[in-house]
């Protein structure tokens, strides 16, 4: 949903929604009632524990243990 062209503008609603519910329910205020599934939660989960986008900084500081689970799912260049 989020990518599509008035993916930015759903995403807002999403959030007011979510923002709404916390607000009017027994949770604790920083309990997170909004939920993201990524396409390619491999990517995000690099992304969180430190990976920068594209090769320059692989090359610079090569891994020593490199796994290639879904690999196949885009190009590696």
């Amino acid at each position: 949903m989020l990518s599509r062209s008035d993916g930015a503008a759903v995403l807002a609603l999403v959030q007011q929604l979510a923002a709404k519910v916390t607000c009017e329910s027994d949770v604790p205020c920083d309990w997170k009632v909004l939920n993201i599934l990524q396409k390619a939660a491999s990517q995000v989960a690099a992304l969180d524990i430190g990976y920068k986008p594209g090769t320059s900084a692989i090359r610079e500081k090569p891994p020593k243990v490199l796994f290639l689970l879904g690999a196949d799912e885009g190009s590696i260049r």
